[in-house]
């Protein structure tokens, strides 16, 4: 088998019912590669794994970007919104400060992004 098919292998068996990550059967997945590979290939196999199953990482990735400091009843609200329009509850969010959204907000969960800020509508309003 070549070193792509068995490192997709690996990938999928590294994921929960959920389609999640599992720390346990990636820890299972490198256990195996380490004992059951041969030498010339564990190095290879690995690096292939780790680079196969770095965007399904980053599916689990939430970062809310804000303009300035909000409520933690805001921030829950914002969280609870990614949660719902991506179906995931198993989310891991960053917040972010980033002034130059001018009094806005922008999301961003894998290749998503949701955004609304005055910087947004400016541009938008350059484009006619």
């Amino acid at each position: 088998m070549n070193l792509k098919a068995e490192a997709k292998i690996f990938v999928s068996e590294s994921l929960n019912e959920r389609g999640a990550v599992d720390a346990a059967r990636v820890k299972a997945v490198c256990d195996y590669i380490e004992q059951k590979a041969p030498p010339a290939r564990r190095i290879p196999l690995l690096r292939l794994y780790m680079k196969l199953l770095k965007p399904v990482l980053s599916r689990e990735d939430a970062e809310i970007e804000v303009s300035g400091e909000i409520s933690e009843a805001a921030y829950e609200s914002l969280k609870d919104f990614l949660r719902s329009e991506t179906g995931r509850s198993d989310l891991r969010f960053r917040k972010v400060i980033s002034p130059e959204l001018l009094g806005g907000v922008r999301l961003t969960c894998g290749d998503n992004i949701w955004e609304r800020s005055a910087a947004l509508s400016l541009k938008n309003i350059g484009n006619f």
